[in-house]
């Protein structure tokens, strides 16, 4: 059984905190997939993730950065570290075992098939439900 996350919000702030608990568990040595749809499918497809209402003021996001890094999370610019580079964090999550497969319905009602990072899996609606009905446990929204 693995662990299933769905991240629909369309945020940095939801991928951090999705991405973070999911590194979490497979520290832990558990199977972890996060399931991609809604508004987190539509940013990755080309729309760009945008700041929760409640952190995308400056102090905020230089908070969230620094925490990151000391969690260990990839998540800063190379080139500057008071700025965020969410690619790096899909890929360190993917690094270490972390799944992320696409909502199959949502990429059909979006189009963005074509337009999604190389790590998300793509699945059918039956791949989809099999995922969802295998989870132990299953957590809506992060």
């Amino acid at each position: 059984m693995a662990a299933v996350m769905l991240w629909k919000d369309g945020t940095e702030d939801s991928l951090v905190g999705s991405v973070a608990l999911a590194l979490e568990w497979r520290k832990a040595g558990e199977e972890v997939t996060i399931v991609v749809t809604e508004e987190a499918l539509a940013a990755l497809g080309g729309r760009g993730l945008v700041w929760s209402d409640g952190l995308k003021d400056r102090p905020a996001r230089i908070a969230l950065l620094k925490g990151a890094r000391e969690l260990g999370l990839s998540y800063h610019r190379d080139f500057d570290a008071r700025w965020t580079e969410p690619a790096k964090l899909l890929a360190q999550a993917s690094e270490q075992g972390v799944r992320f497969v696409a909502d199959p319905i949502w990429v059909k009602l979006l189009g963005v098939d074509g337009d999604l990072p190389a790590l998300i899996e793509r699945t059918d609606a039956a791949g989809l439900l099999r995922t969802l009905r295998e989870a132990s446990p299953l957590i809506g929204g992060f």
